[in-house]
This record gives C-alpha cells, structure tokens and sequence, in this order.
C-alpha cells in the first residue's frame, strides 16, 4: 500500500512500505488506520531535529528513571545528573 512518503525521503519503495507496515503494527492502542499511518510517518520520516530531540527526551527519561531506580534518587536530583552530563559533554541546548 503506498502510503504517500516524501520523495525527499525516498517515496514509496519497497523497503518505506515494509518499514511503515512495521511500524503499524506495532502501535498498539485504539488509533485509526490514518492515526497509525500519520505516526509512523512523523517517526520514521520526519525532520531530522525533531528526531535528534526525540531521542534526547527518550535518553532523558531512561536515564533518570533508571537514577531513581538503582540510586534512590528523586526526580529531580537525577534531572539535575542529566544536566550536568549533558554540560561536561558539550551539548549545548
């Protein structure tokens, strides 16, 4: 099924389509077909600092739930840890 992929971002191939098919399937929850098609395509196609800071968020969070997890630390000592890696490593936000 194509499902209208930029051709920026390669269009409609065979390898889109079986990434997007991928994609669907493992939403889970009670979204549209349109709903499940509009979030892959954000996903997997979307801009490149969207995704950057997506990633980020998600290291964030993985980083201070496992801090609360195995340290005992509060949420907002084990933000403050993330804050102060991202600085010693340059990242500049």
């Amino acid at each position: 099924m194509p499902y209208g992929i930029p051709k920026s971002k390669g269009g409609d191939t065979p390898e889109n389509i079986k990434k997007m098919e991928s994609c669907i399937s493992n939403i889970k929850g009670d979204f549209s077909k349109e709903q499940k098609i509009a979030i892959c395509k954000k996903k997997l196609f979307g801009n490149e600092k969207e995704n950057a800071e997506r990633k980020l968020i998600v290291r964030r969070n993985n980083f201070i739930w496992n801090k609360m997890q195995n340290n005992n630390l509060t949420f907002f000592q084990s933000n403050e840890l993330f804050n102060k890696y991202l600085f010693n490593n340059n990242y500049i936000f």
